[in-house]
């Protein structure tokens, strides 16, 4: 695809001013979701030091996270994300912020998983139609996590063609007791040091069409 970093640079920093943090989603979506997880390291190493280069072009200062598309992970890639670069990574789903370990490798900063379904996997799911997503998606917002629901929604969906209903969703949820947060208003409210380090494994979500990187056993620090 086109590289967009230029392009970018001015929506980015609108963003960033209006209050939102601004992230990383990887380099270029298909090839990270069709190859990230089996890739060899340089491959890895490679694709992460473009993606570094192309963000720094942009002249915005460091990026809070990183993220990959479809929830895919590599040791390599874990290697990567330093405290220097990034404040956290939201690599995988899972139920509460951790740190992951994948092949004997470690991450030093902090996992912040996704824990709701998206709303393409509800929609394929019997009996659930677009006008009633949104309800689907609050009765499973209710089931209490030890920091909260983290979502994930896609701008060319969510913020184009399913605005009405990102409208619906933010309504319902700014009316709970905690209303809505960016990922690093959580971060703040943790003490890292008090983190468990969990082993990162590979399931398919409820009706997903692949397998995604699952917050999986606890192991020792």
């Amino acid at each position: 695809g086109p590289s967009l970093a230029r392009a970018a640079a001015a929506p980015m920093a609108q963003a960033r001013d209006n209050g939102h943090e601004v992230g990383l989603l990887g380099l270029s979506p298909r090839p990270w979701v069709r190859r990230l997880a089996y890739a060899d390291a340089a491959w890895v190493e490679n694709q992460c030091a473009r993606l570094w280069e192309r963000f720094s072009a942009s002249g915005l200062e460091a990026p809070c996270g990183l993220a990959t598309p479809d929830w895919q992970v590599h040791p390599r890639l874990l290697q990567e994300l330093t405290p220097t670069r990034y404040r956290y990574s939201t690599l995988t789903r899972g139920k509460l912020p951790y740190y992951p370990v994948l092949q004997g490798v470690r991450s030093t900063i902090p996992e912040i998983p996704t824990t709701l379904p998206t709303v393409d996997e509800l929609l394929r799911q019997p009996g659930v139609a677009m006008d009633k997503v949104h309800e689907h998606l609050y009765a499973q917002s209710q089931r209490l996590r030890p920091a909260g629901h983290v979502f994930a929604a896609s701008a060319e969906r969510e913020g184009l063609s399913r605005l009405e209903l990102m409208e619906k969703m933010l309504v319902m949820w700014k009316a709970q007791d905690g209303s809505v947060r960016a990922l690093g208003d959580l971060l703040r409210e943790i003490d890292p040091s008090t983190l468990s380090h969990h082993q990162v494994g590979w399931s398919t979500v409820a009706d997903g069409t692949a397998p995604v990187a699952m917050q999986s056993l606890q192991v020792p620090a």
